[in-house]
């Protein structure tokens, strides 16, 4: 290793290496350049750790956006703690974070846009359609609906 030789090379003095310097001068370059094995373990955590919060914010955010969110980051942070996520990642409980943030911020969601249909907006900035306007939707409309207020889709479908 050329790290080793040029060590070697510094303390050759006329062909003759002083082994008691030339381990000391090992040990200090091992020491200054290299990490322990628990170290390294933990950086290693530190680091899947801080990939899965990174992918499950991905994540998030995009769910987010698909539901209409005009500024996600925000909400994400808002929202990371009430998210529950499976084994690959993937939000498991969408509507139930879908739910409170419209209800906590609903100032930050775009306003469903249904063709044809205009949903009543009230005070508190949820969306209200009559049952005769929900059945003339047709697919694509619904599930424009059910993407930007999956709780007022949900009152129609059961």
């Amino acid at each position: 290793m050329k790290w080793i030789e040029d060590i070697l090379f510094e303390i050759d003095s006329q062909g003759l290496i002083d082994i008691d310097l030339a381990t000391q001068k090992l040990g200090e370059y091992v020491k200054s350049n290299f990490i322990s094995l628990d170290a390294h373990s933990q950086k290693i955590t530190e680091l899947s750790s801080s990939h899965e919060l990174n992918l499950k914010r991905a994540r998030l955010i995009d769910a987010l956006e698909n539901m209409g969110a005009t500024d996600s980051e925000y909400l994400c942070d808002k929202a990371i703690a009430l998210s529950q996520f499976d084994q690959s990642g993937k939000l498991t409980n969408k509507d139930e974070v879908a739910t409170k943030l419209k209800a906590d911020y609903s100032g930050l969601f775009k306003q469903v846009d249904i063709q044809g249909i205009t949903p009543v907006q009230t005070d508190s900035g949820a969306v209200e359609l009559t049952k005769e306007q929900f059945d003339k939707m047709d697919y694509k409309e619904r599930v424009s609906l059910f993407e930007s207020s999956p709780e007022v889709y949900q009152s129609f479908v059961k």
